[in-house]
């Protein structure tokens, strides 16, 4: 017994300094989700569901959902909580979200065109906006002088845009059943939610971060 209180004294030794100040930081002292507002981050995954029957519009899509990386920046700034406090943006650094769907209308299989489904390029205004944010070309196929020219919409995959900077916004997504009703938690009775990226916008000072296999989150 001895001896193994001499080895774990001997690892302290020198450890210790006693002239060393210890604060406290009111900013740090925050354990809840991070707060809504927007936060400078990188593109780090990709969901693709495709092939999805929008039966309300009679369409067919690619529904991406997008995940960001709160980036390193987000240290210097700070966000409001709804108790009126303030917290360091340092909490959130690292911490994945995810990007409601962003709708890729395409043109239906055979199959679904005679049952009347057909294609929807009208609709695809998120899926242009996103590309634009993120700095993809937009290829031009008919200008009009109407200014609504006809685009060609690139193909986006996870290689194409992982480590894009961006500016993400979180905003609630609050948690229903199938009756449209909220669901509450059973411990606190509270409404149950998740943070929800809604909106994606060009970071224009941002630098493009390089992902190492060991730091993609999923």
């Amino acid at each position: 017994m001895a001896n193994i209180k001499e080895t774990i004294m001997k690892d302290f030794d020198g450890i210790v300094d006693e002239d060393n100040e210890i604060y406290y930081d009111a900013a740090l002292n925050y354990k809840g989700d991070a707060p809504e507002g927007t936060y400078p981050g990188h593109i780090s995954n990709l969901n693709v569901k495709e092939n999805v029957e929008i039966k309300r519009s009679k369409s067919v899509a690619d529904i991406l959902e997008v995940f960001v990386t709160i980036a390193d920046d987000a240290r210097e700034l700070d966000f409001p909580t709804e108790d009126g406090k303030k917290v360091s943006g340092a909490l959130f650094v690292g911490r994945d979200y995810k990007s409601r769907g962003i709708f890729k209308f395409k043109s239906p299989p055979e199959h679904l065109v005679n049952k009347g489904y057909s294609t929807n390029p009208g609709g695809n205004s998120g899926y242009r906006d996103f590309c634009s944010n993120i700095g993809l070309e937009l290829e031009v196929v008919e200008e009009r002088d109407s200014g609504q020219h006809l685009y060609k919409l690139p193909d986006i995959t996870v290689d194409t845009i992982r480590g894009l900077p961006v500016l993400a916004t979180l905003t609630k997504r609050m948690w229903k059943d199938s009756k449209g009703e909220q669901i509450l938690s059973e411990k606190s009775g509270k409404p149950m939610y998740s943070m929800e990226v809604v909106s994606i916008l060009p970071w224009e000072n941002g630098k493009q971060k390089d992902f190492g296999m060991d730091d993609v989150p999923f």
